[in-house]
This record gives C-alpha cells, sequence and structure tokens, in this order.
C-alpha cells in the first residue's frame, strides 16, 4: 500500500483551528492534494508522531478499507504491553509524556487520556486556555506542562461561545415574542 500524505501528518497543520500555520490558509485533516502538492515544494513535514489513518491509504468508497486496521505494532509499550497511543484532533498520535513525572497507561480501546501527554496539554492550552487546562490536569493527577509562548493563551473562542450560550439558556431575559422566560 502506497502511504499518501495528508495535512493531518504535517507539522505545518493546526489541527484544532484546521489551519495551515506555514501558508495561513484553512485545510482539513484529509486534504491530500494541498499535502502532495507542499511535499512536492518542499513545504510538507512530516510529523513522526502521527499514525497513518485510514485516508491516507484509500479513496472514499473503496472496499479494501472495511478490512484496514491502524498499526499499532511498532508504537511503545507500556508494562502491560500496550500500545501507547492518543486521540487528538489529528487522528491517531504516538502518545508522549506531558513531562518526566507523567507515567503512561495505555487502554487498547481508549488510548493514554489526553492530558497525560504532551500532545493532549497542547490541544488542551489552546482549547481551554492555561487556567482552565491546569484544572483539568489537576483533576487527573498530572502537573501541567506550559511551553514557551502559551503562557497568555485564553483558549478558543468556541468554547467560550458555548458556555455562554449553555449560560444564557439559564437566565431569565425577554424572549422574540415579547414574553418573559
Amino acid at each position: 500500500m502506497k502511504l499518501r500524505p495528508s495535512c493531518s501528518m504535517c507539522l505545518n497543520f493546526d489541527a484544532i483551528r484546521k489551519h495551515c500555520i506555514l501558508l495561513h490558509t484553512d485545510k482539513t485533516l484529509d486534504d491530500k492534494k494541498s499535502a502532495e502538492k507542499c511535499s512536492n515544494e518542499g513545504r510538507f513535514v512530516r510529523d513522526i508522531n502521527v499514525l497513518p489513518s485510514l485516508h491516507n491509504y484509500f479513496d472514499d468508497n473503496d472496499p479494501q478499507a472495511d478490512y484496514w486496521q491502524q498499526d499499532l505494532s511498532k508504537l511503545p509499550k507500556d508494562e502491560n504491553g500496550v500500545p501507547l497511543f492518543v486521540y487528538t484532533h489529528r487522528g491517531t498520535e504516538r502518545a508522549i509524556p506531558a513531562n518526566g513525572d507523567v507515567h503512561l497507561q495505555g487502554d487498547i480501546f481508549t488510548g493514554v487520556p489526553r492530558i497525560h501527554t504532551r500532545q493532549g496539554q497542547r490541544e488542551a492550552i489552546k482549547e481551554l486556555g492555561v487556567d482552565l487546562a491546569r484544572i483539568e490536569a489537576e483533576k487527573n493527577g498530572v502537573p501541567l506542562t506550559v511551553l514557551p509562548g502559551e503562557e497568555l493563551e485564553q483558549g478558543m473562542d468556541m468554547y467560550k461561545k458555548r458556555v455562554s450560550s449553555i449560560k444564557s439558556m439559564w437566565v431569565h431575559e425577554e424572549g422574540k415574542d415579547g414574553l418573559d422566560w
């Protein structure tokens, strides 16, 4: 099987914001055309922790895809022989401990908890902001490692809007019919 690169496999792809950092354009995880063009022009930088996905080998509706399984055999394993992987916005990745104090424990079905990994902590900081990510890490018994440049991260607007919309459901306000809810 020939591996076809996609944006999800490139270090220049911000999977949370679905944006190419290098080209300053919006992209999707499975964008193979852009990745191939970038590869030909020397801009594609392979993220070695991202495992190839179904879309890296097969086209949509390819009958062979029904029998394909991701290869976890080359991943590091925990003391019980369980492969250490984490599900992120990019897809399935090799789990990298968040810092030297974190011991990774695998689960063959759910992987390693995101907040225990370097990748998961980067995502939590981008999504929630440093303060909420720290609370999430503490709830999971791991220290949050904040990298240079992340100290002032406030999180994404969509999460703030979601919290705001949930709050507004419970706020006493005048409806559009002029009725008091």
